[in-house]
């Protein structure tokens, strides 16, 4: 995504069949960022946090990131915006007092 030029990334969502699948991928991300989560709390890797929110919250973000409603006050790119989103839910779950955390 973040080789993605504005025009591009627009008329790739734009465009109903590859919307439909980047909204399938988008709610596939989502589940798998709750299962990471999940799977992380109960290894004591993470912070112990709802996995439903934060795979929620991580939906929202993309479908944010997806319709524009995240980048237009921003100036990022897509792929600088799920950069950063993954950055918060990285850094927002480290377990407190972990080196990289």
């Amino acid at each position: 995504m973040s080789r993605c030029s504005p025009t591009f990334y627009s008329d790739m969502v734009g465009f109903a069949p590859t919307a439909e699948i980047y909204a399938a991928n988008s709610t596939a991300a989502a589940r798998r960022v709750r299962e990471l989560i999940e799977d992380g709390v109960q290894a004591a890797a993470l912070r112990a946090v709802d996995g439903t929110f934060a795979g929620q919250l991580t939906a929202l973000a993309i479908e944010g990131i997806q319709s524009g409603v995240l980048l237009g006050n921003t100036g990022l790119t897509s792929g600088q915006a799920c950069g950063d989103v993954a950055d918060l839910l990285l850094h927002g779950l480290a377990v407190l007092g972990h080196a990289d955390g």
